[in-house]
């Protein structure tokens, strides 16, 4: 994650408070990922097989994100 967050603050372009931005970003991008990635581990698990899930996995990743380039806004 730190190499996440390290390559995330050289692009951060003046956002306020640039290392803490970095690292919030770095672990939402982590988060996204694992999240999608036990998706499709439980499933696996469940006896489907990973051809069978790919349009699934792929329209969950865009869900995905989506939403964490637009925040929570649906919460809001």
């Amino acid at each position: 994650m730190e190499a996440l967050a390290s390559a995330l603050l050289e692009s951060t372009g003046g956002a306020p408070h640039p290392e803490l931005t970095a690292r919030l970003a770095a672990g939402q991008i982590f988060t996204v990922l694992r999240e999608l990635a036990d998706a499709n581990q439980r499933r696996i698990t469940a006896g489907r097989s990973a051809a069978a899930l790919t349009p699934v996995a792929l329209a969950e990743a865009d869900h995905a994100f989506r939403l964490l380039r637009g925040g929570l806004t649906p919460y809001a």
